[in-house]
C-alpha cells in the first residue's frame, strides 16, 4: 500500500466510522479532540485523527499540540485496524506507546472494534474487486 492507497484507506476508514449510528454515543462523550499516530519505521504514512461530536477524520500529516500522540511501527498500526492486535496488549508489549491525555485516550477507547468492522467491510469489499487486497508498503 503506497501513501496515496494509504490516505484513500484511512478516509474510507472515517467515513465508516462516522455512518455507524452506534458511534453517535461515542463522538458525543470524546466531544472535539485530536490524535496523532507517529509511524515510526514509515513517518509519511503518520496521520492524526480529527473527532467531533459527529464524525471522525483522518489525515495523513503532522499536527501540532495534539491531545495524544500514538506511537508504533506501520505494520502495528495495520494490526491495529485489522483486528489483529488490541492497542492496549501492544502497548503493555512495548509495540505501541501512547503520550498525552490518557481520559480523552480512555473515550476512544470504545472506538476499537469500530475500527476493526470497518476496515474488515473496507478489505473485503476491495477482495471482491481485486482478490489480492492486502496490506503492503512500496
Amino acid at each position: 500500500m503506497n501513501v496515496k492507497e494509504w490516505k484513500t484507506y484511512l478516509n474510507k476508514i472515517a467515513e465508516k466510522i462516522s455512518s455507524y449510528p452506534e458511534c453517535q454515543e461515542l463522538f458525543e462523550g470524546i466531544g472535539q479532540v485530536t490524535f496523532q499516530y507517529k509511524i515510526t519505521d514509515k513517518p509519511e504514512y503518520s496521520f492524526y485523527q480529527e473527532y467531533t461530536e459527529s464524525e471522525m477524520k483522518n489525515t495523513v500529516g503532522v499536527i501540532k499540540n495534539p491531545a495524544v500522540t500514538h506511537i508504533m511501527t506501520l505494520q502495528v498500526m495495520q494490526d491495529v485496524f485489522a483486528g489483529k492486535i488490541n492497542p492496549i496488549d501492544a502497548t503493555a508489549e512495548g509495540k505501541y506507546a501512547i503520550e498525552g491525555n490518557m481520559a480523552k485516550l480512555l473515550k476512544a477507547s470504545g472506538f476499537i472494534p469500530y475500527i476493526k468492522k470497518a476496515h474488515l467491510e473496507i478489505t473485503e469489499a476491495e477482495a471482491e474487486s481485486e482478490p489480492e487486497a492486502e496490506f503492503e508498503t512500496e
